[in-house]
């Protein structure tokens, strides 16, 4: 459902929630969920109230320089576990393969290699050092907050690190968090693990990250903070 407030669109999904919510996503979109026995006066007036922020957002998002796509030549810098490397291409018959030497990430790639080729490369190998760190990390939070999940995946998301699935205690991990710290990493796979204490983001839910992480905010920032100026890291 569609509404528009102040001139601005906005974007209303109704829930199985208490409250109302709010966010603007990268896009410029304007989300409201919504309980789902309210009226739309009264989404209209949630939203009019906080018009400020939502104008703010926006134009925050205005101002930041656009976006360039990766184009993955030598020289280019990309993040692995919080550390920059420099891309350097040799250039091999077949061979497809990617190393580590000091703050270089080598690939050998065959001189007809496509954009999307190299780019291919890259995210499948970090998809398997994301997936090798997962499971040698998660079993250990699951030890520890007696916590347990039936299944995990990678995948890459647009805007959330991690998602959880409640009902079938399945939890999804963005592949982009392989780029960051793998202290970032602990943080989203303890976030995800907690929303089997409570569904929402409520105070039960950030007490018990607490416990077990005193500072969780700390890894929150780096994650909320842009690294480059690629439209993806991949």
């Amino acid at each position: 459902m569609q509404l528009t407030v102040h001139g601005i669109e906005v974007q209303v999904t109704k829930k199985n929630i208490k409250t109302l919510r709010l966010r603007v996503k990268p896009q410029k979109e304007v989300l409201v969920s919504a309980p789902l026995r309210i009226d739309d006066e009264a989404i209209k007036a949630f939203v009019a109230e906080n018009i400020d922020f939502v104008k703010d957002a926006i134009a925050k998002l205005e101002a930041q320089p656009r976006l360039r796509k990766r184009q993955y030549v030598s020289g280019d810098t990309i993040y692995l576990w919080g550390k920059p490397y420099t891309l350097e291409f040799i250039y091999s018959d077949t061979v497809f393969r990617i190393g580590l030497h000091d703050k270089t990430m080598i690939l050998s790639i065959p001189k007809t290699a496509t954009t999307d080729q190299r780019a291919n490369l890259i995210k499948n190998s970090f998809r398997l050092e994301l997936k090798k760190e997962i499971a040698n990390r998660l079993p250990k939070w699951e030890a520890l907050t007696g916590l347990k999940c039936n299944s995990w995946q990678v995948r890459d998301m647009k805007t959330r690190w991690g998602t959880c699935n409640v009902v079938t205690k399945k939890i999804w991990f963005n592949l982009q968090l392989v780029s960051k710290p793998y202290e970032c990493l602990d943080y989203i796979i303890l976030h995800e693990l907690s929303h089997l204490v409570s569904r929402n983001h409520d105070e039960t839910f950030y007490r018990h990250i607490e416990k077990y992480m005193p500072n969780w905010r700390e890894y929150k920032q780096i994650l909320k903070e842009r690294e480059h100026d690629y439209e993806t890291d991949f």
